[in-house]
């Protein structure tokens, strides 16, 4: 404000060293610094009364930063200077977030060869020193007088040979050099905090991790005092990495969302490196509160690396959003909490646990008519366990008795048991992937002139048998399910949420001859008591809830009911534009194969992704397996050795990848 206005008669009135609530003041209150600020608010509130409007535009440009973004390449290339300026101002530990797996890795190894092409450049020019020499050293670096003063304190405890030898192991040119000896590492050219942690400790906790699959690569980066945090690593290198951060040996940590509640991963800044539709506004407070924490460090940094200033600023006005739960509850939860409370050794104790769980949801908070909602969900889902889905299971068990196993004449007999052909396994395996392993590829990708290697990477479609059994199980369950929802919308009774929110028109109703807009659009003779208002106006009524695939597009919000809480078992899923999204075929392609590798190429599956949903698979086809032997007849015994076959090729498939090296299992 000075220097847009040279002669601003309040100047020294304002002035921050003269200001009345600061001056003679060593502690700073924070209600001071607000009063401050309202001051200089309507100080320039003053100024555009007064006619000094230019003047007002120019201090509030001023204020405004000013900054350009760059693409990928060019932020990934900046972004270990980016860390090295952060170390500089003493701003580290630090954690940054990024909403990409591939992008979270390479820009931590990236900072590592940042650091050891430095460490080439230091070692080539043979510098005796260098400037930041000690950086995050333990404190021992203290000058050799003052270490001769604590030496004549303790003589006659130690010899004066020990003492010269102590001097000299803890001079500053020393403890490099010790560094290197340990971890090979030149003092300048990490930023790992060996205060934090002795050497001997951290010898223990890396010999601990020695067996994970990417120890080499997860060493190397702690001892630059660099780490990388995701969902798709194992629980190990997770424990590993979340274990040397909260110590303070890890100073520059690359994290998904996962660490966004790390209650335990206090930092001294939090950066944000990828814009990104996470990034909102709930999702920047709980991130943006690892830093700071109390009991840790008195002040929290929040930076944001090559994201808009607009969005920045919808951050910064944005309220704090109300938190409500979510309708977490799924057939197979259920189907766990009840055998939880039937095999439980303690079962008045374990029904006491699952009822807990039932009654204390977060969604009932300040919504009490919701726990009706989750006890006829309840209701629902036994219904559903008992009749569909035991019948599903029956005609599934029987197709594939009739039109798989039965058919295969080549079969040899071992043991006792049947040894199918692989023909006969890789149908087994399509129809297990259409059922346990759908995941979805981009349509675009059908239409592409890409080549593949080894894979087919397109699951084929099921026959006519196994596709006409599940419309007819989809059938079942729309219409079941549709007549829940019905029943929920009577148990909210808020005809408020029936009512557009501005002409309060009201569509709980049959009929509504008094608007001409929904007498002329809507069909008035059909209920509509649990879609949403909006859709109403479009002809929707109750009868499009027995349809799953529009559910969420009509259903009323307020029930929090998705389409994910229906087990339905579509084959077929479309984009927005209603082009055919085709099945990833990783599940055959691996039985094929067996290579990871491969996966990873043509299926475009992450390296971790891909052996998290095979691992998942083999344990489905292993449980099926077990359920199977224990509950199917003497005339289905081909279905329980086909299965039991194809679990043990499979298993037998990753156990000769985690021989090889190949994998991360």
């Amino acid at each position: 404000m000075v220097n847009v206005w040279k002669k601003w008669p309040r100047a020294d009135e304002l002035d921050p060293e003269k200001f009345t609530c600061f001056k003679d003041n060593p502690v700073i209150r924070k209600a001071d610094a607000r009063y401050y600020e309202q001051e200089l608010k309507d100080e320039l509130e003053l100024w555009i009364e007064g006619g000094h409007k230019q003047k007002a535009a120019e201090v509030l440009k001023l204020l405004k930063p000013h900054g350009e973004s760059c693409s990928e390449n060019q932020m990934k290339e900046i972004f270990p200077h980016f860390v090295e300026k952060l170390q500089e101002m003493d701003k580290l530990p630090a954690l940054f977030f990024i909403f990409n797996i591939k992008i979270a890795e390479e820009l931590a190894k990236k900072v590592c060869c940042f650091l050891e092409k430095k460490e080439m450049l230091l070692r080539e020019e043979e510098v005796p020193g260098s400037k930041n020499q000690g950086h995050l050293l333990p404190k021992k670096t203290e000058p050799a007088d003052k270490l001769k003063e604590t030496k004549q304190t303790s003589i006659m405890q130690t010899s004066g040979e020990d003492d010269e030898l102590l001097i000299k192991k803890v001079e500053p040119g020393n403890v490099g050099k010790q560094l290197e000896q340990i971890s090979g590492k030149c003092a300048d050219c990490t930023y790992a905090n060996y205060q934090a942690l002795d050497m001997e400790a951290l010898c223990k906790i890396l010999n601990h991790a020695r067996f994970i699959t990417n120890y080499e690569e997860l060493r190397e980066l702690a001892l630059r005092g660099i780490g990388y945090h995701h969902a798709f690593m194992e629980f190990k290198e997770r424990q590993l990495v979340e274990m040397l951060f909260k110590m303070g040996f890890i100073q520059v940590l690359t994290s998904t969302g996962t660490l966004a509640l790390g209650i335990n991963t206090p930092c001294k800044s939090v950066v944000f490196v990828q814009n990104s539709e996470f990034l909102d506004a709930l999702a920047y407070r709980w991130m943006s509160g690892r830093t700071g924490q109390r009991g840790h460090h008195s002040v929290g940094n929040v930076y944001f690396y090559n994201i808009p200033f607009s969005k920045i600023e919808s951050f910064m006005k944005s309220k704090t959003l109300h938190i409500q739960g979510q309708f977490l509850l799924r057939a197979s939860l259920i189907l766990r909490l009840m055998l939880f409370a039937s095999k439980a050794d303690d079962k008045t104790n374990a029904r006491k646990r699952v009822m807990s769980l039932l009654k204390n949801s977060l969604l009932s908070f300040e919504e009490p008519w919701t726990l009706k909602m989750l006890k006829l969900y309840f209701v629902f889902s036994l219904q559903f366990l008992v009749k569909e889905a035991r019948g599903l299971f029956n005609s599934l068990c029987l197709l594939i008795q009739k039109g798989m196993i039965e058919t295969d004449r080549n079969f040899l007999i071992q043991t006792g048991t049947k040894v199918f052909s692989e023909e006969v396994m890789e149908k087994l395996v399509v129809v297990l992937a259409h059922l346990f392993g759908r995941k979805y590829m981009p349509a675009a990708v059908v239409g592409s002139k890409q080549k593949f290697s080894r894979s087919k990477v397109f699951l084929e479609e099921l026959s006519e048998d196994f596709t006409a059994a599940l419309d007819k199980y989809n059938h079942k369950v729309e219409e079941s399910f549709g007549q829940f929802l019905l029943t929920v919308s009577t148990v909210a009774n808020n005809r408020k949420r029936y009512q557009l929110p501005l002409s309060k028109l009201d569509f709980s109703n049959k009929q509504q001859y008094d608007h001409p807009l929904a007498f002329q659009t809507m069909k008035c003779d059909m209920e509509r008591t649990a879609i949403s208002p909006f859709v109403c106006l479009s002809g929707n009524s109750d009868l499009d809830l027995l349809h799953a695939g529009s559910l969420n597009n009509v259903l009323l919000h307020m029930l929090g009911i998705t389409v994910s809480n229906i087990p339905v078992l579509y084959l077929k899923k479309c984009d927005n534009q209603g082009r055919r999204m085709p099945l990833n075929a990783y599940l055959l392609d691996f039985y094929r194969h067996g290579s990871l590798k491969a996966i990873c190429q043509d299926n475009g599956l992450h390296e971790r992704e891909a052996c998290d949903l095979l691992k998942d698979f083999a344990h489905t086809v292993q449980t099926i397996s077990i359920s199977l032997r224990e509950f199917c007849r003497s005339e289905d015994r081909n279905v329980v050795w086909a299965f039991e076959q194809l679990a043990k090729s499979y298993w037998k498939k990753l156990e000769e990848i985690k021989e090889e090296g190949e994998n991360n299992f």
